[in-house]
């Protein structure tokens, strides 16, 4: 699940008005295959790739680098950062 914060519009409120603030919350499909081994983009599950797609919409930001395991070539850079 991604907790969206449509309702807030990108600003958090103020910490006293949190009890009153409802998450919205979307439900996505998963992946369960090993996605450490993937080194481009279009490798990654369709499901996968929904899900960032989402985050991005959600956000309204890119994501520009995706790490997909711990070893040093396991980030995918899906745009120029500079």
């Amino acid at each position: 699940m991604v907790a969206s914060q449509a309702s807030c519009k990108g600003v958090l409120p103020p910490v006293a008005d949190l009890r009153r603030v409802e998450a919205e919350y979307i439900t996505v499909a998963g992946w369960e295959e090993d996605i450490s081994m993937v080194r481009e983009e279009s490798e990654l599950p369709a499901t996968a790739q929904q899900y960032l797609a989402l985050i991005e919409k959600e956000l309204g930001v890119p994501i520009t680098l995706l790490s997909v395991g711990a070893d040093r070539d396991a980030t995918l850079i899906r745009k120029p950062i500079f």
